[in-house]
């Protein structure tokens, strides 16, 4: 027969996991803590346990959780979202949510910093790629640059001649190493026209 409780705490040892719940008994019920492949979560204490029996006698397996703060969720009709939350207090402080619209949100809802990792090659691929204010500037083709040119002219109106061990490049024109002296806070790429 199931039961619902009240999470008191959870325990982690090895690959072996238990949440301790508070069904309204004399006793704490002990239930092995059951999840879906994939899923690496943990309940805090105050949540709400879908307890089941399990494959002993008076065994207990949580099959479920519920957070009792319903402003943590935000996802509408049709939308899957998986959010995370401070241990302390419970309230979510960051969030992945496919919308129904087709767009996807990533939020750091505390001001935290947002990572992707990877031992490969990242690709993003698509025709507008936008970076929003915030960041650090980045610099662009076509923004100003303030060089210096180590050469000397042969003759006035002719052209510069590089000084050794410079050497004039295939074009003929004379290397140099300049500082870029202008750029922009937000950089938009391939074809958008958007604001």
């Amino acid at each position: 027969m199931g039961e619902i409780g009240t999470v008191k705490r959870f325990e982690r040892d090895g690959a072996d996991a238990n949440v301790i719940v508070d069904t309204g008994g004399v006793n704490d019920r002990t239930a092995g803590h059951f999840e879906g492949a994939g899923d690496d979560s943990q309940p805090l204490p105050g949540d709400a346990a879908a307890l089941q029996p399990g494959a002993g006698t008076g065994e207990k397996q949580a099959v479920g959780y519920h957070d009792p703060d319903e402003g943590n969720k935000v996802a509408a009709a049709g939308e899957h979202g998986i959010y995370s939350r401070n241990p302390t207090t419970g309230v979510a402080v960051a969030r992945v949510i496919p919308r129904n619209d087709g767009s996807i949100e990533i939020e750091s809802l505390n001001g935290a910093p947002i990572e992707i990792k990877s031992t490969g090659r990242v690709t993003v691929n698509s025709p507008d790629v936008r970076l929003g204010s915030g960041g650090r500037p980045v610099a662009c083709v076509g923004d100003f640059i303030a060089g210096s040119v180590r050469a000397v002219s042969a003759a006035p109106g002719s052209p510069i001649v590089a000084v050794p061990p410079s050497v004039n490049t295939p074009t003929g024109g004379v290397p140099f190493v300049g500082q870029i002296i202008s750029g922009v806070t937000g950089v938009e790429g391939g074809t958008g026209t958007g604001t």
